[in-house]
C-alpha cells in the first residue's frame, strides 16, 4: 500500500524534481524521500487501469519506476501492455536542472490504445515517461539505460475501460 500523503497536501513534483529527487537516487541505490513511487513492470500483462487499482488513491496520478525492455530483433523499446499498446505522442522533451543550463532528463508522453479487431482505440490513460538524460548519465549509464519514472494518468471524458 502506497504511503500517505498527509491529509490537504498534494504529491505534485516539477519533472526536474522527479529526475534529481527520486530517478537518479533510484538508480544510484540511495534512499528517496518519500516511498510512494513503487516498482511495477508497466509493459508487461496487466492494463494501466488494473495496476492503479491496486494503488487507489485520492490523486489522480499514478507514480511508478519500471524497467525498459528492449525488442530482440531490434533497437527499440517495447512498449505492448495488457491488451494494447502505449503509443509515443512526442520524441520527448528535455529537462533542465534547476539553473535551466544542463540537461538532466527527458520526458516522453504516451497514450495508451487498445487493440480492437483491426484497429486501435483511445483508452483515456496517458503516461509520462521520465529518463535520465546529459549530465545525470554521468557514471550511470548502463544502470539508466533500463529504469524510467513513470507518470500514468487517467482522462476522465476518455476513460473508457476498466
Amino acid at each position: 500500500m502506497q504511503p500517505a500523503v498527509p491529509r490537504g497536501y498534494r504529491f505534485r513534483p516539477t519533472a526536474e524534481e522527479l529526475i534529481t529527487h527520486y530517478l537518479l537516487k533510484k538508480v544510484r541505490g540511495e534512499e528517496l524521500p518519500w516511498g510512494g513511487i513503487h516498482e511495477c513492470d508497466l509493459y508487461g500483462e496487466k492494463n494501466p487501469w488494473k495496476i492503479c487499482e491496486a494503488y487507489d488513491h485520492d490523486e489522480d496520478k499514478f507514480y511508478f519506476f519500471t524497467n525498459l525492455k528492449k525488442l530482440k530483433t531490434q533497437n527499440r523499446i517495447a512498449r505492448s501492455a495488457g491488451c494494447g499498446t502505449w503509443q509515443g505522442n512526442n520524441i520527448g522533451d528535455n529537462i533542465y536542472d534547476k539553473s535551466g543550463k544542463h540537461v538532466i532528463g527527458l520526458n516522453k508522453l504516451f497514450s495508451f490504445k487498445v487493440k480492437d479487431g483491426s484497429r486501435m482505440e483511445k483508452s483515456g490513460w496517458i503516461m509520462h515517461e521520465f529518463s535520465l538524460a546529459g549530465v545525470s548519465l554521468v557514471g550511470e549509464r548502463e544502470k539508466s539505460n533500463k529504469l524510467v519514472l513513470c507518470v500514468l494518468q487517467r482522462r476522465g471524458s476518455e476513460f473508457r475501460y476498466q
